[in-house]
């Protein structure tokens, strides 16, 4: 813009006319600039405002009652179909529904390991886990250590 600006002032030409259409032209770009610039910023806002009916529906599985929940269940307590209800988590939660699922059972499941003395698989199964590997798994991959490795420290 600041070049333009300059090209503008260094016409030779001396006509007012050119310069004043050549000015116009510099003024709507920089005004192009300034609204796109706004629309960008104000939509960025939008997205991290999450929308009544997430809320809802993060209340509800947030609670380690609905853990074990089936992913078509909660699908269903959003009233979106699955495309756009995983559409929609994604923008505004800046993960998959998996992946958080996953970090809200883990972070259960370290809680129960220091506060309770049940066994690992009885946890495991709590959490929705068929498969104890699979829990051990996905314990190690987020907290660095093996649940039983955890309760230990703890």
């Amino acid at each position: 813009i600041i070049h333009v600006a300059e090209d503008i002032h260094s016409i030779k030409n001396d006509s007012v006319r050119y310069k004043a259409i050549l000015s116009r032209a510099l003024l709507y770009n920089i005004i192009t600039i300034i609204y796109t610039q706004l629309i960008i910023k104000d939509s960025l806002q939008y997205k991290t405002a999450i929308p009544f009916w997430l809320s809802n529906v993060l209340d509800k599985i947030n609670s380690p009652e609905y853990f074990s929940m089936p992913l078509n269940e909660i699908y269903k307590l959003s009233g979106y179909s699955q495309c756009m209800f995983a559409k929609y988590f994604k923008t505004y939660m800046g993960q998959t529904l998996v992946s958080y699922l996953t970090d809200k059972k883990i972070e259960y499941a370290c809680k129960l390991l220091t506060e309770t003395t049940h066994n690992i698989l009885y946890i495991a199964n709590l959490l929705g886990y068929s498969s104890l590997s699979h829990f051990n798994h996905l314990f190690m991959q987020k907290m660095g250590c093996t649940p039983t490795e955890y309760r230990k420290k703890g």
